[in-house]
């Protein structure tokens, strides 16, 4: 095994429709850089859309390095914003 990608069915708690959300994912160092990542969040959203639903993710702002490859996979920034105390 060289990565692994986890995540549910969720959404209505903010008042979307079910979509799925990726919540975590790991390719092993090693095998970095080799497209693997892509394949396996492509393989989540194929699912997903076979439920008829749309793939969520949640990111830090500032990291950027994630952003641009979560940018790569073809998400966009959605609907939500966090707020905290």
């Amino acid at each position: 095994m060289v990565g692994f990608i986890l995540g549910d069915v969720r959404g209505w708690e903010y008042g979307m429709p079910p979509g799925g959300w990726i919540d975590i994912m790991g390719v092993d160092p090693r095998f970095h850089r080799r497209g693997i990542g892509i394949k396996l969040i492509q393989a989540f959203v194929q699912e997903a859309k076979l439920q008829n639903m749309k793939t969520h993710i949640a990111i830090r702002r500032q990291d950027d390095d994630l952003q641009k490859f979560i940018r790569a996979g073809g998400f966009q920034p959605g609907q939500l914003i966090e707020f905290e105390m």
